[in-house]
């Protein structure tokens, strides 16, 4: 992987000031061993809290920074799909940008602060994630607020006169929704996911809805989800048609206690798989379905997947929808290592700067370790030795620099290495 420095120098919109600023936050983010913030990036660092403050509100490209450090992947014959998922950030304060109801998961129920929507690449042969893209989802109007329903396009307003009560309509757009926000935060960077050949965009069960999967289609991209177990589906009429007349399109209801119109594909890791091409009235599309059964304790556990790419193998669709799992990974390593959660700045530009760098951060921690593997087909990365490598480094060089010592006689010994791996975790 090259240098923090080379991949700066190779983006022309990025002035010599800047190059130095964002070599010197990287650096640190990579190696910090306490909260993310203005302060502590100071201590531990040649600039001021305040040029740390001053720098996050100038907007940078991140997409292509992260473009350029995974070039390699990029370039390798693995598989890519690209993934997104939301995270709950939490955040104190009445000021903040985007403060509003969102489900944190972690706990289990809604709960005021921020949510940050991300966009990664999945390597699915090496089953690991990197960051794309970070982005915050606005707060939505009051009226949509704490899980208040949205009004229809026409709104009624009531006027009492002496005799009677005159209902007039009002119609107005449609107020924004947060599918709105993803699609958006999609259709920005589309560009980019045609230009690394990925064709497949994974996302949980809370994306399966008509107007997300409407607009992923409509960007070139195939949608890869889940959807609910009673979900309403129809079978595709394939009998012969009468001679005049409309065809027959359709031939009856999709029913998952009789699976003997199912095609069993076969059994892994303890489940059956059936797949079928099958219509869906909602999305108005047909989809390739992947029923996923698993008989333990006599106890009976069912999936429904599903891919818009109706030409996609049944195990194909499978093996995506569980290296989707590898973007949760990346929120775990923000938040623990690399401070997703700890920005104090409430402005949108500072806090969609700060989500950003600490995902980037991230990638060049996996990509180092990633690299340190080697060929030995090692597939665990740990993000706390490589923190605690690139601190002890750092603590070598400045131990050097004030003592006035050949840093680089010390960096090619061999007890620099071994140094630099005190108090390392195995992984």
């Amino acid at each position: 992987m090259p240098s923090i420095e080379t991949i700066l120098s190779q983006m022309s919109s990025v002035a010599k000031p800047q190059r130095k600023f964002l070599l010197t936050l990287l650096n640190a983010l990579m190696y910090l061993p306490s909260r993310v913030n203005f302060r502590n990036l100071g201590r531990y660092t040649d600039c001021n809290e305040k040029t740390f403050s001053r720098w996050f509100s100038r907007p940078f490209d991140f997409l292509a920074f992260n473009l350029l450090i995974l070039k390699d992947v990029l370039h390798s014959n693995g598989e890519r799909i690209a993934a997104i998922d939301a995270s709950f950030v939490p955040k104190s304060g009445r000021k903040s940008h985007g403060l509003d109801w969102f489900w944190n998961g972690s706990q289990g129920r809604t709960q005021r602060g921020q949510e940050l929507s991300l966009l990664a690449m999945v390597d699915v042969t090496d089953n690991t994630a990197y960051a794309l893209s970070a982005s915050q989802t606005p707060a939505l109007p009051r009226s949509t607020c704490k899980g208040q329903s949205q009004p229809t396009k026409a709104v009624a307003t009531t006027t009492k006169t002496r005799h009677k009560t005159k209902h007039t309509p009002f119609v107005g757009p449609p107020l924004p929704t947060r599918i709105d926000s993803y699609l958006g935060h999609l259709q920005h960077h589309i560009k980019a996911l045609l230009g690394c050949d990925i064709r497949y965009l994974v996302a949980d069960s809370f994306y399966a809805k008509t107007k997300f999967v409407s607009g992923v289609r409509e960007l070139n991209l195939h949608l890869i989800s889940k959807l609910r177990q009673d979900a309403d589906l129809r079978w595709l009429y394939t009998g012969a048609q009468k001679p005049k007349g409309r065809h027959r399109q359709y031939s009856g209801k999709v029913s998952f206690d009789d699976l003997s119109r199912f095609e069993r594909v076969g059994e892994l890791d303890g489940q059956r798989v059936y797949t079928a091409t099958v219509n869906s009235p909602a999305f108005k599309r047909t989809l390739r379905i992947v029923y996923l059964v698993r008989e333990d304790n006599g106890k009976t556990a069912s999936a429904l997947l599903f891919s818009t790419d109706t030409d996609c193998p049944a195990l194909d669709i499978l093996r995506y929808y569980k290296a989707r799992f590898q973007i949760e990974f990346l929120f775990r390593d923000a938040k623990q290592h690399t401070g997703l959660c700890d920005c104090q700045a409430t402005r949108k530009e500072k806090l969609d700067f700060h989500f950003n760098a600490s995902l980037t951060a991230l990638n060049l921690l996996r990509l180092q370790d990633h690299l340190k593997a080697g060929g030995n087909g090692r597939r665990v990365i740990s993000i706390a030795s490589g923190k605690i490598r690139q601190f002890n480094a750092h603590l070598l060089e400045r131990f050097s620099r004030h003592l006035k010592l050949d840093f680089s006689a010390i960096k090619s010994s061999q007890a620099f290495a071994d140094l630099c791996n005190y108090g390392a975790i195995a992984a």
